[in-house]
């Protein structure tokens, strides 16, 4: 893929694992960059997406847990995966994710939070430029990578520590909203950035 320039697109990926101590001042570092005209990648699963990329696969989704360092009470730590477990499975059983232009099943990615092999990523356009507030990014990329390969897994092994503030700003039931086609819609695009 390249800009619309012509120059190929600059990723700085930030591998992170086991590094929580650093990774502020690394963080820092890209932001003080003078030419901040690339995107930065921060990830903490190598070795597991690695491994999943050798057994074939192209598109691994990853599991979510509540990060630990946002002290998440003992309901909130089986809440997230218990939502995002519940919305696995309504995923699996929507018309519209079991559509005969797809070629693997409907595996739910929470949060964009999968690894595409740089084949597939080409393949099927990469991911779409819309607003957070827009339709989801992760299923619209899931689902064109579905479109192009057979081979998606959820990858148990690859594990984020997703953020709860939305859930805590927002309460589950509107949380629940937001991620099931935008049901849910804040009065305005600032309280969608949940900081």
């Amino acid at each position: 893929m390249t800009a619309p320039d012509g120059t190929p697109p600059l990723w700085a990926v930030a591998p992170a694992y086991n590094e929580e101590a650093g990774l502020g001042a690394t963080l820092a570092a890209l932001a003080a960059q003078a030419d901040t005209d690339f995107a930065p990648a921060v990830v903490d699963w190598i070795a597991a997406a690695r491994r999943e990329f050798a057994r074939g696969t192209e598109t691994a989704c990853r599991r979510s847990l509540p990060r630990r360092d946002e002290s998440p009470s003992l309901p909130e730590r089986y809440l997230l995966p218990a939502v995002v477990g519940a919305t696995a499975l309504y995923g699996r059983c929507r018309a519209a994710h079991r559509h005969p232009r797809f070629q693997a099943p409907y595996v739910l990615c929470h949060g964009h939070d999968l690894a595409l092999t740089a084949a597939l990523h080409l393949r099927c356009g990469g991911t779409s430029r819309a607003p957070l507030e827009g339709p989801p990014k992760d299923v619209a990329l899931l689902d064109r990578g579905r479109e192009h390969s057979h081979r998606t897994s959820r990858a148990g092994r690859m594990v984020v520590h997703a953020s709860l503030r939305r859930l805590r700003a927002w309460g589950a039931r509107r949380t629940l909203l937001w991620c099931w086609d935008r049901r849910y819609r804040p009065a305005g695009s600032e309280e969608v950035h949940v900081r």
